[in-house]
């Protein structure tokens, strides 16, 4: 499938999200492949597509490209219940997760064994995301609906 053909049951959001316009959402290995030649080939640092339709959804799913390694400091959902889950499919990452004032490190990797590739967190705990790949390609499945204004962005942990 092209990226002309995903266009066209995505609405772009932005030039770096786009999200899906149909009910019934999947998507291919060929399509994601896709997607990261596009974010690539636009230079985009970071790139996401949305399978939930809307905001609002229950479950809000997102697949996340970052083409080059970089860090997403400290943030959480500190009035929001509920889980966020991170599983990766190419490259590797850390989650740090702050569980009351202590620092946990979660490295998720797609290739290496020893390593996790699925972790689940409580939406209201400080976490901070680090790609350690020049290509990482994973998962974000949290609980909905999603407000930008209740994401808690701080620098003070570290």
């Amino acid at each position: 499938m092209t990226i002309e053909m995903i266009q066209s049951k995505s609405i772009a959001i932005s030039s770096n999200v786009w999200q899906s316009t149909e009910e019934l959402t999947y998507l291919s290995n060929k399509e994601i492949k896709a997607m990261q030649k596009y974010s690539q080939s636009q230079e985009i640092r970071q790139f996401r597509y949305c399978l939930h339709t809307n905001n609002q959804e229950g479950i809000q799913k997102m697949i996340i490209f970052h083409n080059r390694p970089q860090v997403i400091n400290w943030h959480g959902q500190l009035n929001q219940q509920g889980s966020i889950s991170y599983i990766c499919i190419e490259g590797s990452m850390e989650i740090v997760v702050n569980m009351n004032y202590q620092k946990r490190v979660f490295k998720l990797d797609s290739i290496d064994n020893s390593s996790i590739n699925h972790l689940s967190i409580p939406k209201n705990y400080y976490r901070r995301v680090i790609t350690n790949s020049e290509c990482s390609i994973f998962w974000e499945i949290g609980q909905g609906p999603f407000r930008d204004s209740d994401t808690i962005w701080t620098s003070k942990i570290d």
